[in-house]
């Protein structure tokens, strides 16, 4: 075993203390309210042949290495088998480590950036910021948007995302931000849009499915409608814009005449003087 190997074991036998000083639960609450109790680790191995599972889950250091759960073999959804693997088999498997703090779940895949950002409480200012934020945030009103504007959104994504589908939350998501669901009035916006939802379906606007709602063509005829009704009110408001605009100059040209016509009565022009015949020196006379 060379350097490289040995530093890499102690590495995660320092993270795996780290670990061990707070470990998680068997269950872990990721909803609110509860997980803003949150403040505790959990580690597992991964198999470097099988990176998308854990096959291990880490919940005792041992002298020689370490003891927890094994997933090798285990089905999906069943639960693993008691196991020990020794200090020299860690250096075959990834690991990663979970942080849960108040809400929050931070994820590592290095144990250094692990245990430096656990000590440095990096976590701990990063959802300090997210709260300090989200107290601005909270300080604005939830605008509730109409019919139409819901249909839009469902148009826009539709386009872009084939067969989308969602409901008041991932509207909400969309309208206001995923901060919305921290903000005071998230559950009276909640059961607005929920309200908009099922009257839209109702028309059949949209169409209720088991995972949300989505787009139909009655909606697309509602939103092509009411394009054309408020392309029609544009239209004619700017023909009132320009008759207005019409009706000022005419009435301003009539303004100056009037004020013309009264100068010139106030102030009419100087009678010529009468004509006068010149004198002219008489010339002595010539003897």
């Amino acid at each position: 075993m060379d350097w490289s190997e040995c530093f890499k074991i102690k590495v995660y036998r320092r993270a795996m203390a780290k670990v061990a000083s707070r470990p998680a639960p068997g269950e872990v609450s990721v909803s609110a309210p509860d997980s803003y109790s949150n403040d505790f680790f959990k580690l597992g191995l991964i198999d470097k042949a099988k990176p998308d599972s854990w096959a291990f889950l880490f919940r005792e250091l041992l002298p020689d290495g370490v003891r927890g759960l094994s997933f090798d073999g285990v089905k999906p959804g069943e639960a693993g088998f008691d196991h020990a693997i020794s200090n020299s088999e860690l250096r075959k498997y990834a690991l990663q480590a979970l942080y849960y703090y108040k809400g929050f779940e931070f994820r590592y895949s290095s144990p250094i950036w692990f245990l430096i950002s656990t000590t440095l409480r990096i976590p701990k200012m990063r959802v300090a910021w997210y709260w300090s934020v989200q107290a601005l945030y909270n300080r604005r009103r939830l605008a509730r948007r109409d019919r139409i504007r819901v249909l839009r959104v469902f148009l826009e994504n539709s386009v872009t995302q084939e067969s989308y589908v969602t409901g008041p939350n991932g509207l909400m998501a969309v309208l206001y931000g995923t901060r919305s669901f921290n903000h005071p009035y998230s559950d009276a916006s909640f059961n607005y849009y929920d309200l908009v939802l099922g009257s839209l379906a109702e028309t059949g606007d949209l169409q209720r499915t088991p995972g949300g709602y989505k787009l139909t063509g009655k909606g697309l005829t509602t939103l092509d409608q009411y394009e054309q009704e408020e392309r029609r009110h544009e239209d004619n408001g700017r023909v009132q814009w320009i008759l207005a605009g019409l009706t000022a100059v005419v009435g301003l040209i009539a303004l100056i005449q009037v004020f013309v016509t009264i100068w010139e009565e106030m102030n009419p022009d100087p009678a010529p003087a009468p004509f006068q015949q010149p004198v002219y020196p008489i010339s002595p006379p010539k003897f």
